[in-house]
C-alpha cells in the first residue's frame, strides 16, 4: 500500500526534516540577496532600458521570485553534489 503524503513527509528517513535547519537559512540568505532594495532598483533600471519604458512592479517581483527558484534549486542540486545534503 503506498504511503500518503504526511507519512513520507514525516518519516524517519526523509532526509528533507533532517536538512529543513541548513535548507531554511540558504532560503533565508537567497531571499535577502534576491529581495534586497538595491537589486530591485537594479533590474528595474535594467529592465527599464531595455524595454524602454517604466516596468511594473509585479512583472519585477515575478522576474525575482524565479530568480529565487532557480537559485535555490541551484544551490540544491550543488548540495546533493558536493554530499553536503542526505
Amino acid at each position: 500500500m503506498a504511503k500518503m503524503a504526511s507519512e513520507r513527509l514525516f518519516s524517519s528517513d526523509n532526509s528533507l526534516l533532517k536538512n529543513g535547519p541548513m535548507l531554511s537559512i540558504l532560503g533565508g540568505v537567497i531571499f535577502f540577496v534576491v529581495a534586497h532594495p538595491f537589486v530591485f532598483d537594479t533590474v528595474d533600471s535594467v529592465v527599464e532600458s531595455v524595454t524602454g519604458s517604466k516596468t511594473q512592479r509585479d512583472l519585477l517581483v515575478f522576474i525575482h521570485s524565479i530568480v529565487f527558484g532557480l537559485l535555490f534549486m541551484g544551490c540544491l542540486y550543488l548540495g546533493k553534489k558536493l554530499d553536503v545534503l542526505n
